[in-house]
């Protein structure tokens, strides 16, 4: 997969990095998929802004979950 959108498509950033978290045309990449998140989010797009949103949430607690099993 070697496709390089133009800077001025946001929403096409945002289906790329997905392509590519998912593997989908491509081997799975989930840093590459999330660079190209990332600038889809920087440009304002609202579908890569709330997908970041969400990792991060999960991130934070997935953290949680494990730092209170390590507690037990």
């Amino acid at each position: 997969f070697s496709f390089a959108p133009d800077d001025s498509s946001a929403a096409l950033k945002f289906y790329v990095g997905r392509a590519y978290i998912e593997g989908i045309g491509t081997r799975a990449d989930r840093h590459e998929g999330l660079k190209w998140i990332g600038l889809a989010s920087k440009e304002g797009y609202q579908k890569a802004q709330a997908f970041e949103s969400e990792l991060v949430k999960n991130l934070f607690q997935q953290a949680k979950n494990e730092s209170q099993s390590i507690k037990r």
